[in-house]
């Protein structure tokens, strides 16, 4: 049946690998258009006004590069890195088109920075620089790079992290802390939203110790965020779903090495399930519940199933089985009836497809090709915190 008929299919898609595989290729295509060759071929516009959107299309590369390792079919990682060339092409620039972003030249589009890609120039929705979509971007880009043994990739990813960082963060003074700010202005030059987000430290953290590839070319904004990671982890709590996802996901990466990956990971769970038992997943909650958060839980929780040897509330098989249960439950929910599609038609439906297969968003991801790829891989793995 087609991947998008949905009353034609079964409503327990998580049990199927098979059916999860040909959902995703389907909503991919409808996402950014169909393939039809490499030269030819552009990403679909998300809206009028929207072209292209960093956190969107940060997915959409991981999930192409998912596709193929599932799939073993090129036109995936063709896709990959045109999607790259469009975004760097779009949001690389300012946004009417005639220039690119600080210092940025086609050799190294994004040292300048990346914008969000809001449609709205200014206010309180307005478009800007979101740590949160920078650091999703590097990693895609590192990605990438390690699928495609081209290490240029990389490099722009280093680029972006090191050349955002001072706009994001306030050094220590008159002993406070170390500062982030949640956005800046396009040109990096003042904070729009001075406050800190919840997670901004630990996903940082762990995105440019993955870009560095232990190099030492980050080393410096390593260390300030290995700081703020041990100052802040003690305290961290959220009961928001995206963040509890987002939060198991970084905590996979270091758990059972870390202490602070470990308490992440206890954090997330424990906090995920009282939402369950207030009914936050339940259908009398449906008018609230919004998708993408949702597929933002059911990807985390796949993501630190996949190291539950290292996980104390993952210790028994009966507790995994009820986490792979719920996170089936919740892409069932938002692929019954097209619900995924109500909001929006990009970040919704790019997030369904990272919940169905997380492949190449997982630590023990590996591209389907060997030698300099699998070599890279195997020294981003090992790197130190």
């Amino acid at each position: 049946p087609n991947a998008l008929n949905c009353r034609s299919m079964t409503s327990r898609i998580g049990q199927d690998s098979k059916q999860a595989l040909e959902i995703a290729r389907g909503v991919t295509d409808e996402v950014f258009g169909a393939f039809t060759e490499a030269e030819s071929w552009t990403p679909r516009a998300y809206a009028e006004g929207k072209g292209r959107y960093l956190w969107t299309d940060a997915f959409g590369v991981v999930n192409f590069l998912s596709l193929w390792t599932l799939t073993q079919d090129a036109s995936y990682l063709s896709r990959a890195k045109i999607l790259v060339e469009s975004t760097h092409n779009t949001l690389g620039f300012t946004r009417d088109g005639t220039k690119r972003l600080g210092n940025a030249t086609a050799d190294r589009p994004t040292i300048g920075g990346m914008r969000i890609g809001k449609p709205d120039a200014t206010g309180p929705d307005g478009d800007g620089q979101y740590f949160h979509y920078v650091t999703k971007w590097a990693f895609a880009l590192n990605r990438l790079a390690l699928a495609s043994e081209q290490s240029h990739y990389n490099d722009w990813a280093v680029d972006l992290l090191k050349s955002t960082f001072p706009a994001f963060v306030t050094p220590a003074a008159h002993g406070q802390r170390v500062r982030m700010h949640w956005k800046v202005a396009i040109d990096l030059s003042r904070p729009l939203v001075p406050s800190e987000g919840n997670l901004d430290p630990f996903d940082g953290l762990v995105v440019f110790s993955i870009v560095d590839q232990g190099s030492g070319k980050l080393k410096d904004e390593i260390a300030v965020l290995k700081s703020m990671v041990e100052e802040k982890y003690k305290h961290f709590s959220s009961d928001d779903p995206l963040d509890l996802g987002e939060s198991l996901w970084v905590a996979h990466w270091r758990v059972g090495v870390d202490e602070w990956a470990d308490r992440m990971a206890h954090v997330g769970l424990q906090s995920l399930q009282r939402l369950w038992e207030d009914g936050r997943f339940g259908s009398n909650a449906s008018r609230w519940r919004l998708g993408f958060r949702e597929m933002g839980t059911a990807t985390g929780i796949e993501a630190i199933l996949g190291v539950a040897e290292h996980v104390k509330d993952l210790s028994d098989e009966q507790t995994r089985q009820k986490w792979k249960e719920r996170s089936q439950s919740l892409t069932d929910f938002w692929f019954s009836s097209r619900r995924f599609m109500d909001r929006d038609q990009d970040i919704t439906p790019v997030m369904l497809t990272t919940s169905l297969i997380p492949v190449a968003w997982l630590k023990d991801w590996k591209p389907p090709e060997t030698g300099t790829a699998a070599a890279a891989q195997t020294v981003t793995e090992k790197d130190e915190l």
